[in-house]
């Protein structure tokens, strides 16, 4: 039973999955196979019997089943988390009218004593749930000397997208060649983003100021390419120095450009309009055919930046291939793409063809002490031992806008830092990830 209408931080550690349901709605999930996991809440509440009911298996190893919670009514120096006291369960209610009269002034007392109102009172409507909240929540043991789930502190908010899992790290040097799979997390939670500036005290929600170890998880969407285009050249605009054919074989689309002069006035432009998750780096090519022996090169420009592009010989006007490719970068709005003869007249224009190509993406991490970077799986950066703050940096190709994230870190003694940044395809400036980057 709830005995005061208010916020309730309540959290459910499990080995393996749990499930809390309050009302016959669900509130915390905490399902699937893992060591001592931690999940919490901010649920909103009025006072009276509630129905409450946990799902729990365990596959092998240690078993771990907790229920805590604390009224957020209560000052942030009085918050202490507890197990719900067995006289506060009830049978479950038929035929309740009363109401229990509890106000916050019963709970100012000893806080593991349960509230002494009317256990029998009647049910009220199913509260809702809320995850914006930050409580602050006072652990009810030193988190240095006690490394149990329940007297890990929920000081940090509890949402957020990435996972951290806290561990314990006595004497380490640097971080397990193994990695911490084989270790078991005392508190796990979620967080907005890796961005923990130096400080002595706790490092994140960890409840430790030292001798700590952190792990952190997820996945960011990046902005890069991934849609391929290929533009006709009897759809792009041509100069009077090219005129439209359909003489030869071979060619796709209805027909074909044909240079029959060169200069300033003989050109073939095509426009493109670039989505703005869509801009970044693509290969370009052009499908052509050349008859003569000589090769006959293009001047490329792309919003306004010129490349020479070669044109040899294919051996017949019916004989099509592509140029070599060239790496640009296409913004954001309109693209610009003209192909400018420079010598006497040009090949046979078929397509111009654009490829993704992988994006840049920057990272860089900073932390006191050890740390390393993982992006899909192989290790990016090693910032490992005992240190002060260093910043490491390396950056990866990526084809896939989706990048999975892992960070491991470990504090010995002194100050902890641990940030994470990154520098988005096309850009060279260096920021901390974003909370609403991670997926």
């Amino acid at each position: 039973m709830f005995p005061l209408t208010d916020e309730y931080y309540i959290c459910l550690t499990s080995d393996d999955g749990s499930k809390l349901f309050i009302e016959d709605s669900l509130v915390i999930s905490n399902d699937g196979i893992h060591s001592a996991v931690q999940e919490c809440v901010v649920y909103a509440s009025s006072a009276g019997v509630k129905h409450i009911e946990v799902e729990y298996f365990q596959r092998g190893g240690g078993a771990i089943l907790t229920l805590q919670y604390v009224p957020l009514s209560r000052p942030p120096w009085f918050r202490l988390m507890r197990i719900i006291n067995p006289s506060e369960f009830v049978p479950k209610p038929d035929n309740i009218t009363e109401v229990p009269s509890a106000s916050p002034t019963e709970l100012v007392g000893d806080p593991t004593v349960s509230p002494e109102s009317d256990p029998s009172a009647s049910p009220s409507n199913v509260p809702t749930l809320v995850t914006s909240a930050v409580p602050t929540v006072t652990p009810s043991s030193d988190p240095s000397t006690d490394t149990s789930e329940s007297s890990a502190s929920p000081s940090v908010q509890s949402f957020g997208k990435v996972r951290a899992r806290y561990y314990e790290a006595l004497g380490w040097t640097s971080l397990p060649s193994s990695g911490f799979s084989s270790l078991s997390a005392y508190k796990s939670e979620k967080v907005e983003t890796i961005n923990f500036s130096a400080t002595n005290g706790n490092f994140a929600g960890s409840g430790r100021n030292d001798n700590v170890a952190a792990l952190f998880t997820g996945t960011i969407q990046v902005p890069i390419p991934t849609s391929p285009w290929t533009l006709e050249a009897e759809d792009a605009e041509i100069s009077s120095g090219v005129q439209i054919e359909d003489l030869h074989t071979g060619f796709f689309g209805t027909s074909f450009a044909d240079f029959i002069s060169s200069g300033a006035e003989a050109y073939i432009e095509w426009g493109l309009d670039v989505e703005s998750l869509q801009a970044g780096y693509y290969d370009i090519k052009i499908r052509y055919a050349l008859g003569k022996i000589d090769s006959r090169p293009l001047k490329l420009s792309i919003n306004g930046i010129d490349e020479t592009l070669e044109f040899p010989t294919t051996g017949s006007w019916s004989k099509w291939e592509y140029t070599e490719s060239i790496r640009v970068y296409l913004e954001s709005g309109s693209n610009i793409i003209r192909a400018s003869a420079t010598g006497s007249s040009g090949a046979n224009i078929d397509h111009l063809r654009i490829d993704v190509a992988p994006s840049t993406i920057g990272f860089c991490i900073t932390s006191d002490d050890g740390s390393k970077l993982k992006i899909n799986g192989e290790i990016a950066i090693l910032n490992d031992g005992l240190h002060g703050a260093v910043r490491e940096c390396s950056s990866v190709e990526v084809t896939d806008p989706y990048i999975d994230i892992m960070v491991e870190y470990f504090e010995r003694g002194g100050d902890s830092v641990m940030i994470l940044e990154y520098s988005p395809a096309g850009t060279e400036e260096y920021f901390v990830v974003p909370a609403d980057v991670w997926i």
